[in-house]
């Protein structure tokens, strides 16, 4: 099998693969100036990676794909894409230290939706897998609906603005 059918394969399986550390987490979530969406964060542990060394930096190329699937067991979203850098010597310490945060938002009809992450290194073959679940609560219905708390501090006026996903990613 090439490296991308192992990955599918991967990913299909009942048990994660660990040789690269990754999870996930999604939530549901609304704002008043976007429509429901469907937050996914996959965290990868930048210490397991392989990095070559070019020029005074230590290069790194990781290949993302995030499938979800309705209760049906229907695809109903996938996503594939290429992550790659370049870090000096001590900024490739801290990135293994605090490892990487990739993010996705992905619009979805009310429902229950199970996700799943998997993370291939195109220059070793090693795969991390991780599987998350997710409601869409239907707000037509007036009732409560509670995913998750995302707790975000107020910006003085003197503070220049980030934009929505720094202030997500900053928490």
């Amino acid at each position: 099998l090439t490296p991308r059918q192992k990955l599918a394969q991967a990913m299909s399986a009942q048990l994660p693969v660990t040789t690269i550390p990754v999870a996930v987490s999604a939530d549901y979530f609304e704002r008043e100036n976007l429509s429901g969406q469907a937050y996914l964060q996959i965290f990868i542990d930048a210490s397991a990676l392989s990095y070559r060394p070019q020029d005074e930096k230590h290069l790194f190329e990781l290949e993302t794909v995030i499938t979800l699937y309705d209760l049906t067991g229907r695809q109903v979203h996938i996503s594939t894409n290429v992550a790659n850098g370049g870090f000096t010597a001590e900024r490739l310490e801290l990135a293994k230290r605090n490892g990487y945060r990739y993010t996705e938002r992905v619009s979805l009809k009310p429902g229950l939706y199970q996700a799943r992450i998997g993370i291939l290194e195109p220059a070793t073959g090693r795969i991390g897998t991780a599987t998350g679940w997710l409601e869409v609560p239907d707000l037509t219905k007036g009732q409560l609906a509670l995913s998750a708390l995302l707790l975000t501090r107020e910006q003085s006026s003197s503070q220049p603005r980030m934009n929505n996903a720094s202030e997500v990613d900053s928490l």
